[in-house]
């Protein structure tokens, strides 16, 4: 049976829709044009419409689950039957007789992707689709008929997952005025698919409206009600029977996340972050609650004294701003309170909805929502919450775009903790957005940034699309993940006979590539992410989440080491794979469970590597329990320590490193806040740039092996070297992107010429079209590639 979220002890549950009170009064309805009709259909039309009814009636209603197998191997059943998490997509905002339906027919995907444009009167916008909810109480129910049967006039077989890109109806916020996102000052938010700007409304825009308050209850009350009907509608259809799921969009880049700008943006003017509505106000103050239960644990964690809750206003802009890199941790927790506040909001902002969505659609259908942004925008920073959530399947994440990561020749990359998500049964899907030579290679502006065709993974031919595609998609394999192919930039984006077949290669290969079970590892490193560390960030919100989320992972993707990345909330709870390294990116907060979990894994001999920030809750108050857990004495890097310097004399096993690798691996300046390493039995390795200060050093202690490097990314070439060093499996030298499964591996190379491939038992190699590559049986393989190429391989025993 299916229960709501039960959040862990660790987030401070709060159930913010039960909590707010409702504020304003609706006002007189505007007018609105009569909706259009539709055109009439021809004799044929009605034939091919006749004949889908009838199969139609004749069919079961479609189902879909995601469930992990007795082996440990997750698996999308969709009526029953294990098929590969591959999703052809469909353009959003055009009209449903110039859907592109006939690719994915062509090249057998069981499931396709249909944004429905579920409200602010895009039709009469120019979107071309015309809102599902049109007013208070009123629906168009046939445009979703309409596009439904589109799909099936072309594809009968086609199972559908919805995507209903959810808003208000338009003049909803005219109507509304208290339940809309506020500045501190008081100010409206502009926004359209994205947050555009904080002052009024275009007039000539009339797809600009001001944007709701995510906390307010007369939003979630009006809004939910329009979903159910949306629910209903398809369910109680013919055409619902192909429908297997809803992945719940729309709101701020179809997403549902809070209406705010990336956190680059937001730190050079921070009264773009946050929401100040009555209703965000009401819901902060319960959230306090919750944490602290009593006024007195709130003065203390705050360092002031309140006589109520009603007392603890948000911080402001003021309080928000500086130059330091962290809130301070005596005086500014009430800062790190808002944070957080704002970002466990979001997620249970997207659990009402999830609820609302499973009640409506049964057990027998997928319900997903947008996640794995991995810190980029302060609320999308709980996502560990809504991977507990009973509600939901699937998760849909966004690429990591730029031309380092995405582009030809990129060892490509995911802001999401993708391998968090099979742990506890779930699905991630990425958006396999890449742009093609079909549309123009031009920028884009989304809101309040830009992004150019390069950034998205421009592909000018068919074979450059196979090879970002294959990278990308090996990747999200090795993590039991999938892809959705979103012709998000023009319908016409896909329309070409040579991206129809490889769409089609891809689905028959992978079909044959195994999953590897979620509790086992597939390679011999384990990556450790805390996404609640981005709420002490104050100047450094600007760029450190990407050095700890998308930066590590291009580091590690260029590594030729295999890997996993998890939340550390899986961590604390015992759920990550045994690895025999532990790569902690960004543990601010040394608490009693992840402590625990520390000393367990070091009885068992694994290497631990600590990256700069590291125990930065506990760096001036219980410095002792820093040392302890990392396994090596440090103190903050701006102590004077005399007469103290690692030698590692007593070290068995020293950590030889070329000084050219250590030159390459980036330092965090002596005058941030960090750690320094102090401990005399400790092998130094490197010392800060001009000081005796050491920052990257390695001491053994019983079975475990502790090593910390000052910085707040491990370059690949240290990766590399600690792979050899722990000898951990490398399948590829520095500079390879590689991936692996049970049954196959990837390579991605950097160069032409012959590469050394290195696997973790005896076994054949046999490439997969449109390469005709074999290696005969053994550990030592060497292959001829070229770069700019993704090579697939079956690993055959």
């Amino acid at each position: 049976m299916r229960r709501p979220i039960s959040l862990p002890a660790i987030a401070a549950t709060v159930h913010l829709s039960f909590m707010i009170p409702l504020f304003g009064q609706q006002t007189n309805q505007p007018n609105r044009p009569e909706p259009e009709v539709a055109p009439l259909l021809t004799k044929e039309q009605r034939l091919e419409r006749a004949n889908l009814d009838e199969i139609l009636r004749q069919s079961r209603p479609s189902t879909g689950e995601v469930r992990l197998n007795d082996a440990g191997e997750l698996e999308l059943l969709l009526n029953g039957k294990s098929k590969p998490p591959l999703v052809g997509g469909l353009k959003a905002w055009v009209p449903p007789h110039i859907l592109r339906v006939k690719i994915w027919k062509h090249a057998g995907y069981d499931v396709v992707w249909l944004p429905i444009e579920f409200g602010y009167g895009s039709y009469r916008n120019g979107h071309q689709q015309r809102s599902f909810w049109d007013g208070p109480g009123r629906y168009i129910r046939e445009d979703v008929e309409n596009a439904l049967s589109r799909v099936l006039l072309t594809y009968p077989n086609a199972k559908i997952i919805l995507w209903p890109l959810i808003d208000v109806y338009s003049g909803w916020d005219d109507e509304h005025p208290d339940e809309l996102h506020l500045t501190e000052s008081g100010e409206k938010r502009v926004a359209a698919a994205h947050f555009e700007r904080i002052g009024t409304k275009d007039p000539a825009k009339k797809h600009e409206r001001y944007a709701w308050s995510g906390y307010s209850k007369v939003f979630r009350d009006e809004t939910g009600e329009a979903l159910r009907e949306l629910i209903h509608t398809v369910e109680t259809s013919l055409e619902g029977k192909r429908v297997v799921g809803y992945v719940l969009g729309g709101g701020q880049d179809w997403q549902l996340y809070a209406w705010e700008p990336p956190n680059f943006q937001g730190v050079k003017d921070p009264s773009l972050l946050g929401d100040y509505s009555k209703p965000a106000v009401a819901a902060w103050k319960e959230w306090l609650k919750a944490k602290y239960g009593t006024t007195e644990n709130l003065s203390a964690a705050w360092n002031r004294q309140l006589a109520s809750f009603d007392e603890a206003v948000p911080p402001g802009v003021k309080d928000l701003s500086g130059n330091e890199e962290f809130f301070n941790m005596k005086t500014e927790q009430r800062n790190i309170d808002w944070r957080r506040f704002n970002a466990e909001g979001r997620a249970e902002f997207v659990e009402y909805f999830a609820k609302i969505a499973r009640d409506a659609a049964g057990p027998d259908k997928l319900i997903g929502v947008c996640a794995g942004d991995g810190g980029a925008r302060i609320g999308m920073t709980a996502n560990g919450l809504l991977l507990r959530s009973k509600n939901i399947d699937l998760y849909f994440a966004q690429p990591n775009y730029g031309a380092d990561r995405r582009g030809l020749g990129a060892p490509g990359g995911m802001a999401a903790i993708s391998a968090s998500y099979p742990l506890h049964g779930k699905l991630l899907l990425a958006d396999m957005d890449h742009q093609t030579w079909m549309i123009p290679n031009t920028e884009g502006r989304f809101g309040t940034i830009t992004i150019s065709s390069n950034s998205r993974g421009y592909a000018r031919n068919a074979g450059e699309l196979g090879a970002m595609w294959r990278r990308e998609l090996a990747l999200l394999w090795q993590n039991s993940a999938g892809g959705m192919f979103h012709p998000i930039y023009g319908d016409l984006m896909l329309e070409d006979p040579t991206i129809w077949e490889e769409a089609k290669n891809i689905r028959e290969i992978l079909s044959g590539f195994s999953f590897a079970p979620v509790n086992k590892p597939i390679g011999d490193v384990a990556v450790i992410y805390d996404e609640r560390s981005i709420s002490y960030l104050k100047q450094a919100l600007a760029g450190r989440p990407y050095d700890w989320t998308a930066g590590q992972q291009l580091e590690l993707n260029s590594s030729g080491v295999p890997y996993r990345v998890y939340y550390a909330d899986d961590f604390r709870e015992g759920l990550v794979p045994p690895a025999k390294v532990y790569l902690f990116c960004n543990i601010l907060d040394f608490d009693q469970k992840f402590v625990e979990q520390v000393e367990s894994i070091k009885q068992v001999g694994a290497a631990l590597v600590w990256l700069q920030g590291t125990g930065y809750v506990q760096r001036d108050t219980d410095l002792a329990r820093i040392s302890k857990t990392c396994g090596l004495e440090v103190a903050p890097i701006e102590s004077d320590i005399p007469n103290v310097t690692p030698s590692g004399g007593s070290i068995a096993r020293p950590f030889v490193v070329d000084k050219g690798i250590l030159s390459r691996q980036p330092l965090a300046p002596v005058n941030a806040i960090g750690l320094q390493v102090i401990d005399p039995a400790a092998q130094t390795c490197l010392t800060y740039p001009n000081t005796s200060k050491v920052a990257i050093a390695v001491r053994q202690s019983g079975p475990s092996t502790s090593i910390f490097v000052g910085g707040y990314t491990l370059s690949r070439d240290m990766i590399a070297a600690i792979a050899a060093y722990t000898s951990s499996w490398q399948i590829a030298p520095v500079g390879n992107a590689v991936a692996a499964g049970p049954n196959w591996l990837s390579i991605h190379p950097s160069k032409t010429g012959p590469i050394a491939l290195h696997l973790n038992r005896p076994a054949s190699l046999q490439a997969v079209p449109p390469f005709n590559l074999t290696s005969p049986l053994g550990t030592e393989h060497k292959l001829n590639l070229q770069s700019g190429n993704t090579y697939w391989f079956k690993i055959e025993e």
